[in-house]
């Protein structure tokens, strides 16, 4: 596949080679690198990459544009390469974090992490964790975002501008093309480059695009350039290019043979310049190229084609690795039952790894898709709803989950899960400056604790130590220190009885 033409973005290319060859020797630095949709971002870290020397590992994870993020998606990415990455991955986020920074020690590294306006709460994190430390790595980090896209209380927005006092953080914004830029694009075409940079902004793929469609002519949107190349293609790599588009991230060629393409028909996509070939995978040349194609398709089709990926990956790639992704194309199929299996396992995921926000997102999109009649289910989801509302101090959403969770409960007849809902309830009032309700509800709580040790309920030994617990911290809060010793000790003994070590 021919290179891409890269223009005036030689001096930012230069300054980004002459970092990664001096990260070996001065420690490594942090770019944040920002720009608008379409403007060159990834051009630029692939030739960097393309550029770089021999002798330096490149690493290279992406944030896709899921409705609700994978949690750590660019660090999974990057696991594929770093078999130790994949070890830890399946541990805690501070060992993932730690391994990570191991694999940037010692060896001069590129790590090209893309679209971070797409990422989770602990993508955010793991920045500020690079930021503070990329000194004692061998790395030089590049990160790609759009700054228009990400909102004041984005998490990555806040640790952005938490980075301001960092020695070796570096900041580069890639500028539109100029009027020359274009023109030199546009060069031998019957065309008015004027009025081509004024629609465009100077936008390097709107430019490429609308020099793409027929007749040269300048359409008014960037999708709708998009549209037109798209209508060009080959029956056959038209369906290609319809079927990735329900696809946020990029893909490989069995996949799409696995879905009845033909590799003529791929072959002819890549060589329209709709896809390109990244590695063993193929992807759009753009985002903005893939919601171009995703707007056209009709309601039924993209419906049918989200079943069909996700029947695919789940077929191809069993396992729940990727249930974020897996949600969004049950979530885009209707899938009902899928969207429920999915959602909860990515909140799983994603409390795991202490995104809690994205849990959220995952259990209220389970909440929607579960049928009224599954209380059980409906009770867990919303007990876990609960706990990753009051972890984003959205207090009073939580205290409103509680209330139906804890009405459910009891109508199941599940006194020891009913009793985890009624600390939750403590929690969220205690959360909300609310003490009164918060110690009546802490109160009720450990009356049914006692109630149920008294009965000796089968199964009910967590719930009470967990009560119990909670009880004791809510005490300590209050300043009740005799109150808060004697539950605490009881909770104790519980706890070691049972060998409920995380409790303990």
């Amino acid at each position: 596949m021919p290179t891409p033409v890269l223009l005036e973005r030689e001096a930012l290319l230069e300054e980004l080679l002459a970092a990664l060859r001096e990260v070996a020797r001065s420690g490594g630095l942090l770019v944040l690198l920002s720009g608008s949709a379409g403007v060159g971002k990834t051009a630029l870290t692939r030739a960097l990459g393309a550029r770089a020397a021999s002798g330096v590992r490149q690493l290279r994870g992406d944030c896709d544009a899921l409705s609700t993020p994978e949690a750590l998606g660019p660090l999974l990415d990057m696991s594929e390469q770093a078999p130790a990455l994949a070890r830890a991955a399946r541990g805690t986020r501070h060992e993932l974090f730690s391994a990570f920074l191991r694999e940037l020690r010692g060896r001069q590294t590129l790590v090209v992490i893309e679209d971070v306006h797409w990422a989770d709460a602990a993508t955010a994190d793991l920045l500020t964790h690079l930021a503070r430390r990329v000194a004692s790595t061998s790395a030089l980090v590049v990160v790609t975002y759009r700054s228009d896209e990400l909102a004041p209380h984005h998490p990555v927005r806040i640790a952005i501008d938490g980075m301001a006092s960092e020695r070796r953080v570096m900041r580069r914004e890639v500028q539109p093309l100029s009027v020359e830029g274009v023109a030199t694009l546009a060069r031998g075409r019957p065309i008015d480059v004027a009025q081509l940079h004024a629609r465009t902004g100077g936008n390097p793929f709107f430019v490429t695009e609308v020099l793409a469609a027929p007749g040269w002519a300048v359409p008014p949107t960037v999708a709708d350039a998009v549209r037109a190349r798209a209508r060009r293609l080959p029956p056959g790599a038209g369906e290609v290019v319809r079927s990735m588009s329900v696809e946020t991230g990029a893909v490989r060629l069995e996949q799409l043979r696995a879905l009845g393409h033909a590799d003529d028909d791929v072959d002819a996509a890549v060589a329209s310049g709709m896809l390109v070939v990244d590695g063993p995978r193929i992807a759009f040349r753009h985002e903005l190229a893939r919601l171009g194609v995703l707007g056209e398709l009709a309601p039924a089709e993209r419906a049918a084609l989200h079943r069909a990926w996700l029947r695919l990956l789940t077929t191809l790639e069993p396992g729940d690795a990727d249930a974020a992704r897996l949600a969004a194309h049950a979530v885009g199929a209707d899938d009902r039952p899928g969207i429920v299996h999915w959602s909860r396992i990515a909140a799983t995921h994603a409390v795991a790894r202490g995104t809690h926000r994205e849990a959220a997102a995952h259990l209220e999109a389970a909440l929607e898709a579960t049928p009224g009649a599954d209380a059980a289910q409906r009770a867990e989801l919303l007990t876990s709803l609960a706990r990753a509302l009051g972890h984003l101090d959205r207090r009073a959403d939580a205290v409103r989950v509680c209330v139906q969770a804890l009405a459910l409960q009891r109508e199941l007849g599940d006194r020891p899960a009913a009793l985890v809902v009624q600390v939750e309830l403590a929690r969220a009032w205690w959360g909300l400056g609310d003490g009164p309700r918060a110690q009546e509800a802490i109160a009720a709580a450990v009356a049914e604790a006692q109630r149920l040790r008294r009965e000796r309920a089968a199964g009910a030994e967590r719930a009470i130590a967990h009560a119990l617990a909670w009880a004791a911290y809510l005490a300590m809060l209050a300043r009740d220190h005799p109150a808060a010793t004697r539950l605490a000790r009881a909770a104790v003994r519980i706890a070691r009885t049972h060998g409920f070590d995380d409790l303990l």
